[in-house]
């Protein structure tokens, strides 16, 4: 192990040690003294370094550097993918600009060769291909199970293919449901191939610039026909290689798809929900707190100063009110960092609870009133999850597709009274809800059986939906 291999280990231990701010003096130190070969590696470990205090800008920068100082060209399409997927936890970053932050990223495979066409073995169905870095629970399964295990065996072959050897109940629950479950290769050419071979007539790809990008890389090689990307990132992937992108009326209002590389897959409703075992067995009922209580069970990287500021709002408008923020991660790092913004932000002590992520969160819902999604990044399965705990989400709605799916959700539920146009309405419509004590006690009853009747949660009418745009795309 040379000394940048040792120095590097010893900030990570630092970092998993929670000691941030001495990793942060360690990182600043080799940034100055490594040599340029090995910047890439120092910067990638500042973006790791500000993941865990939840610093956005910070990490997006540190992605941004990282890509531009790597000397191989996979592994600066992961830091680049990393860097564009930041971008969105960013306030007053517009479409505009990130459209043309994701068209450079195309530029990568500029005259990049892809692999011919192969033969279908069994011409009477068409073949599915899912693409994911792994199938293990996720907040995006919630919205892909309906893919995996709701489709026509009649005419459609679905094969799962995992860039990861992992495993848990979820992901054996697929195995078993579809055609074909694939773990690939390492090697993103030979991983390619191994679909190639399958003849897979639409290859869906989950992850677009989530994970670093890995699916895309495997997707630049155009292992099947047709490639669609959805469900697991929310913008366009800039690149010639992806076909489509899934959505609806609310994703792609304001000119949206002007911001897309991609041509539109559209359907009624671009999500559905598919609640887990241990989320049914869990009955929504009225709970009486002593005060209104608010919620947020985002990830804290979602959290803008702007969306502290709306919230410090509505805690004011409604006396003797609290706020409940809920990380997806147990990091300590970033529960200090957000008490120390929350401070920032001048909202009193006293009335917010900051705590680390729970695993069976969804157990967690019945402490909360109503949930207040994050902006300009909302909060999707967390959304859906919500409204089938039976808790009102309200919403800010933006004018990008990423800004937009809470809203999108809502209108599937029929609940699109929850989303806000504007940052007045978003404090209007979530005090006025607080005031209206009876209210939230029947929502409380009423919207599991709400959205159970909605079209979010109607898988077969979905896949309807779903099948017929795909034999329209085979043609």
């Amino acid at each position: 192990m040379n000394n940048i291999d040792e120095k590097l280990n010893h900030i990570r231990r630092l970092l998993k040690a929670g000691q941030t701010a001495a990793a942060r003096n360690e990182l600043k130190i080799l940034k100055d003294t490594a040599d340029e070969r090995d910047l890439w590696r120092v910067h990638e470990l500042f973006g790791e370094l500000f993941f865990c205090t939840a610093d956005a800008e910070g990490a997006a920068a540190a992605y941004l550097n990282a890509a531009k100082h790597d000397r191989y060209l996979s592994a600066q399409c992961q830091h680049f993918s990393n860097y564009l997927f930041a971008l969105h936890y960013l306030h007053g970053v517009d479409k505009a600009a990130l459209f043309r932050e994701h068209c450079f990223y195309g530029g990568f495979f500029d005259g990049a060769a892809v692999l011919p066409t192969a033969k279908k073995t069994c011409a009477k169905k068409i073949r599915v291909g899912y693409l994911a870095v792994n199938f293990l629970f996720q907040a995006a399964a919630l919205f892909f199970d309906v893919m995996l295990t709701r489709y026509n065996r009649d005419e459609f072959e679905v094969y799962c293919y995992s860039l990861e050897e992992a495993e848990d109940n979820f992901s054996r629950r697929m195995k078993n449901s579809t055609d074909k479950f694939v773990f690939l290769p390492a090697d993103y050419e030979e991983a390619a191939k191994k679909i190639n071979a399958d003849g897979i007539d639409i290859l869906f790809d989950l992850g677009g610039h989530s994970a670093g990008g890995r699916t895309l890389l495997v997707a630049s090689r155009r292992p099947a026909k047709v490639c669609i990307t959805g469900i697991g990132y929310f913008d366009t992937t800039g690149a010639d290689f992806v076909d489509y992108v899934l959505g609806d009326h609310v994703l792609f209002d304001n000119g949206s798809k002007d911001y897309f590389t991609e041509n539109v897959l559209l359907l009624p409703h671009a999500f559905c929900f598919s609640p887990t075992d241990e989320m049914q067995q869990i009955a929504p009922m009225p709970q009486e707190h002593q005060r209104v209580v608010f919620g947020c069970f985002n990830n804290f990287m979602k959290i803008t100063d702007e969306m502290l500021a709306l919230w410090r709002e509505i805690l004011r408008q409604t006396p003797d009110s609290k706020l409940i923020l809920q990380d997806t991660t147990d990091i300590s790092a970033r529960l200090c960092a957000m008490k120390s913004r929350v401070i920032k932000a001048n909202i009193p002590a006293d009335v917010v609870e900051i705590r680390p992520a729970a695993e069976d969160y969804w157990e967690h819902y019945g402490e909360v009133d109503i949930m207040l999604n994050p902006a300009p990044y909302n909060g999707g399965a967390m959304t859906a999850v919500a409204l089938y705990m039976g808790v009102p989400a309200v919403t800010l709605c933006g004018d990008r597709y990423g800004a937009r799916f809470g809203s999108s959700i809502l209108k599937s539920a029929g609940l699109s009274e929850f989303a806000a146009a504007t940052p007045e309405e978003y404090v209007q419509k979530a005090t006025d809800l607080a005031k209206d004590k009876e209210r939230l006690k029947n929502l409380r009853v009423k919207l599991r059986n709400i959205l159970q009747a909605s079209p979010l949660l109607d898988g077969d009418g979905y896949m309807k939906e779903l099948e017929r745009r795909y034999k329209e795309i085979i043609g």
